[in-house]
């Protein structure tokens, strides 16, 4: 009967052992899963940075464009009211 008995604790061990295996293969795989989510992740982050900078530098441009344009404005308007300073000079003499 002892080694009857031996058997079955031995077989009891071996399925414990399996399902701990078993469990751990599912962790890992689980893990690996995560890693490589992660590692697309960190891949998109990368790339959102570029297009991050490469927007921000066409808004610097963006912005200097800009005042340049304000800047022929307002000479412009300038211009536009000697212009019609004169004319209206002249027109009163």
């Amino acid at each position: 009967m002892a080694p009857y008995r031996q058997l079955v604790v031995l077989k009891n061990q071996t399925g414990n052992i399996k399902s701990l295996l078993s469990e751990k293969r599912s962790v890992t795989l689980h893990l690996s899963r995560v890693e490589e989510d992660l590692n697309h992740l960190t891949s998109d982050l990368s790339a959102l940075l570029k297009q991050v900078t490469r927007v921000s530098d066409d808004l610097q441009e963006v912005g200097v464009s800009t005042n340049i344009s304000l800047s022929q404005g307002a000479l412009l308007l300038e211009s536009i009211s000697n212009l019609l300073d004169n004319i209206q000079g002249k027109h009163q003499s």
